[in-house]
């Protein structure tokens, strides 16, 4: 039976010195560098793919378990507002990292609709921005990239006036506290509603506030809901912060919702932003026909 050769430790040697050598020139250098950046190109091609894979999972069943979707709130009740005192809320918001993510902007909005519609969008989109925000374009601007966020996002209505308006029916589970808690009882001053319709108008034509990104909810420093912890913090506006929902549909491709307009306002009015005249309106009240001022 013939025996393997086998190589002795001074083979071993000569050989690791000639290779040595051999990438000890300039020749043999450029070869270990492209190399080396090949192996790393595949290691990162790989890693991206596992991680694409594992966060563009935007299936129904996921989308249900989100936390902090309107239908989980309404079940929380008053918690969906805070749980804890203001004091102890401030602390403990401060105490959270920021996290946005690089390159999650959200595209211009494309309004597609009816002259109808876009009066409608407007009057809602500059309502829920004005008694959000206040007479603060800066805040306005923000409130507005929400509000035109979720129209985009399979977790909310389609329309603009659906969102603003979600839950508005009861108490505990508006969406925007302003349109279930008594506030659209009150005149709102003219030129902080002009501001206001100017925001809206500008966002409905494709203005993207990049300072809150992709961010599906807010609330402001001094209260704390059950769902805070389970969102990340993307940016803080005066006292608002921003949220957006971790995983995919956090991300750019869960806002691919498309807008075909009908909009409607359903049982609730667009209360207290001035007419034309610069006086409040009136706020027409459950199964009444909803009047929209500004429009005929």
């Amino acid at each position: 039976m013939n025996e393997m050769a086998i190589a002795s430790p001074d083979a071993f040697g000569t050989a690791r010195s000639a290779i040595g050598a051999r990438l000890a020139t300039p020749r043999g250098k450029l070869i270990a560098a492209g190399l080396a950046f090949a192996l790393l190109a595949i290691v990162g091609a790989i890693a991206l793919l596992l991680q694409s894979r594992a966060s563009e999972n935007l299936s129904p069943e996921t989308l249900r378990e989100l936390p902090a979707r309107p239908q989980d709130m309404e079940k929380h009740g008053d918690l969906a507002r805070t749980t804890l005192a203001p004091v102890d809320a401030r602390a403990r918001n401060l105490q959270v990292a920021f996290a946005p993510r690089a390159g999650d902007s959200a595209r211009p909005f494309d309004f597609i609709g009816s002259d109808v519609d876009r009066a409608r969008a407007v009057e809602c989109l500059a309502t829920a921005a004005l008694y959000e925000a206040g007479d603060d374009t800066t805040g306005q601007k923000a409130v507005a990239q929400v509000v035109l966020n979720r129209v985009r996002h399979p977790a909310f209505p389609g329309t603009v006036c659906g969102v603003v308006y979600q839950g508005s029916q009861r108490k505990t589970g508006c969406q925007f506290s302003f349109t279930c808690d008594g506030s659209l009882a009150r005149r709102t001053m003219g030129e902080g509603a002009w501001r206001a319709r100017a925001v809206a108008r500008g966002a409905l034509a494709g203005y993207v506030d990049k300072t809150v990104g992709l961010a599906t909810h807010y609330h402001t420093d001094w209260v704390y809901p059950y769902w805070s912890p389970s969102l990340r913090m993307l940016a803080k506006v005066g006292t608002h912060l921003f949220f957006g929902w971790p995983g995919s549909w956090g991300g750019p491709k869960a806002f691919g919702k498309a807008y075909r307009g009908n909009e409607t306002v359903g049982r609730w009015a667009i209360a207290a932003m001035p007419d034309a005249g610069g006086e409040a309106g009136e706020m027409a009240g459950i199964g009444e026909e909803p009047m929209i001022l500004g429009l005929p």
